[in-house]
């Protein structure tokens, strides 16, 4: 429900736009996509304006279930804003392929190497453990490597007509503003969580809450 809001999002700021949108295409344990005519051809102003779309109206859907969670005392709702607010976050990485990596990758293909190299580590590390996050890593990488390397990969997805410095003072705001508030609604909805009950044997140790 919340992945259908967001692609509603992007969906609705393209139709404003004037860009037809064609359908959605829903991709199991991966997310969703919408499809459109011509959005290569838009100036990287009004892509940046599709992109951003669907994690400020997913954002802004995470907030109105969390808020219902809070009024009701409904962990449920509460868990699944928190699922909610993580799944735009993630989408506001830089990689290539997802809402971050046409955002800033239209200020700046070193923001795609930057979000490539990051998402690669998490994967490394265990910090992202869904396997078919590799295949969008593999999808980033060429894409990136493309941006550096055009007449040897081919020419990369890219607007022909390129932002001004003031666009890309705004959308570097636009972007990290979105995520702050992203990241604070979630920290926020997270300490609404109810904490496990504290078993009697470790009452009496003084244990008075799991943390």
């Amino acid at each position: 429900g919340l992945i259908f809001v967001h692609e509603l999002g992007h969906a609705a700021a393209a139709l404003a736009i004037g860009l037809p949108v064609t359908g959605m295409m829903f991709v199991p344990f991966m997310g969703a996509a919408v499809t459109m005519r011509g959005l290569e051809f838009l100036a990287a102003s009004k892509q940046v304006v599709v992109a951003i779309a669907g994690p400020l109206v997913g954002g802004v859907a995470a907030g109105a279930v969390a808020a219902a969670g809070h009024s009701s005392d409904s962990d449920f709702l509460k868990a699944l804003a928190d699922w909610g607010f993580m799944v735009n976050l993630f989408n506001l990485m830089p990689v290539s392929g997802l809402d971050g990596g046409y955002i800033l990758g239209a200020c700046s293909r070193w923001f795609l190497l930057a979000g490539t190299g990051a998402m690669g580590y998490a994967l490394y590390a265990g910090v992202i453990g869904n396997p078919l996050m590799v295949l969008i890593l593999l999808m980033s990488a060429y894409n990136t490597a493309q941006h550096f390397f055009p007449a040897q990969l081919g020419a990369p997805f890219r607007s022909p007509v390129p932002m001004t410095p003031a666009q890309k003072l705004v959308t570097g705001v636009a972007y990290m503003g979105l995520v702050g508030a992203l990241a604070a609604a979630q920290d926020a909805n997270r300490l609404e969580l109810k904490k496990p009950p504290i078993p009697p044997q470790y009452e009496e140790y003084g244990v008075s809450e799991f943390v």
